[in-house]
């Protein structure tokens, strides 16, 4: 049975290096006989985090979906004043 891998992209720029990385981390994956998804919070945005609000975005439907499927998961992020970024702070809510 393969692994699957769900890599998570935290960063909101078109051309960041978290992006290139994670890129070639499902290359890698893929490569080893993994399967790999993909949730790149830069093109798929979710709605801030509020437990008192519906849950009918189609976003966080796509990643309520790919979480479910993973067996595994990696998150890249850029590094923020030390953290990581709002959009995986918000996807770990």
């Amino acid at each position: 049975m393969e692994t699957k891998v769900l890599c998570v992209t935290g960063s909101a720029r078109a051309q960041s290096h978290t992006r290139k990385l994670m890129g070639l981390l499902r290359t890698e994956i893929e490569s080893a006989g993994g399967e790999c998804k993909a949730l790149d919070l830069g093109e798929t945005p979710l709605p801030i985090y509020n437990p008192d609000q519906s849950r009918t975005d189609p976003n966080q439907a796509r990643a309520r979906e790919v979480v479910s499927w993973a067996d595994a998961f990696v998150l890249g992020s850029p590094d923020y004043h030390g953290s990581i970024s709002g959009p995986i702070k918000n996807f770990l809510d």
